[in-house]
């Protein structure tokens, strides 16, 4: 499972519950206009473009981003924490 938090302009992304990448994201902004395209790139583009050839099966979308501790807990074998 691959999970992606952003916090401010700091992204992570987490395999299996592991930290395995850090990057610097671009801020969300609640004036914007175009929608949001789940599994597309090409921001800011209509019709988006460049669409993930696959499936998504357990999206979650939350209004913060989840601790280190959040994200492991949300796999089988991690301890049941749930986002506050």
């Amino acid at each position: 499972m691959i999970t992606v938090t952003v916090q401010d302009i700091e992204g992570l992304v987490y395999v299996n519950g592991k930290s395995v990448h850090s990057f610097e994201a671009k801020p969300f902004l609640a004036t914007d206009t175009v929608p949001i395209c789940i599994g597309c790139n090409d921001y800011n583009t209509l019709p988006p473009r460049h669409f993930f050839a696959g499936s998504i099966d357990d999206l979650r979308i939350y209004h913060r981003a989840l601790s280190s501790e959040e994200v492991r807990a949300l796999y089988p074998n991690s301890p049941n924490v749930a986002p506050k």
